[in-house]
């Protein structure tokens, strides 16, 4: 099922949770999935049924398949953006230890209300920059998750159908 994307961004501790409770519901399918194929197959090994071996064989394909889907998902992230990222908190980091540099050098009280208003100023957009790298670990974590989860589910729904 597709998912819907959102026009309005939402706050960081709601699309974190959001992003938990997919996490969790992931973890829930998958324990479930693998409680049916492990019941199957011990099933299997006195009364298989014709259906086994395609399913059985389905389960290595769909891991190697996710891999596959979430690296290619990793590498389109770290190429869009983990330099991009980096760069900027590098940045960030050195405008800020400057700015103290700076601020630690004063001659005059004038002189160093100036230069603390600086650093406050380097330090909010320091917090602007941590807020873009967080939105942009967030994106990564729902890219990496998306796949299993898309897979887990379709076969908890799918396997639920299936009676022995």
């Amino acid at each position: 099922m597709p998912t819907r994307r959102r026009s309005t961004p939402l706050d960081p501790f709601t699309a974190w949770t959001r992003l938990a409770f997919q996490a969790g519901e992931t973890m829930l399918a998958a324990a479930q999935v693998i409680a049916h194929r492990t019941s199957r197959m011990s099933a299997a090994a006195t009364h298989p049924h014709p259906h086994d071996p395609r399913e059985f064989a389905l389960m290595g394909q769909e891991k190697l398949d996710a891999a596959v889907e979430c690296a290619g998902a990793l590498a389109r992230h770290a190429a869009a953006h983990n330099w991009q990222d980096a760069a900027r908190m590098m940045q960030a980091s050195w405008r800020v230890g400057m700015d103290l540099g700076w601020l630690m050098t004063s001659s005059t009280p004038a002189q160093a209300l100036q230069r603390q208003a600086r650093l406050m100023q380097g330090i909010a957009r320091s917090a602007g920059t941590a807020q873009q790298a967080s939105a942009s670990a967030l994106t990564l974590s729902r890219q990496l998750l998306a796949p299993l989860h898309r897979r887990t589910t379709a076969n908890r729904r799918r396997l639920a159908r299936v009676r022995r």
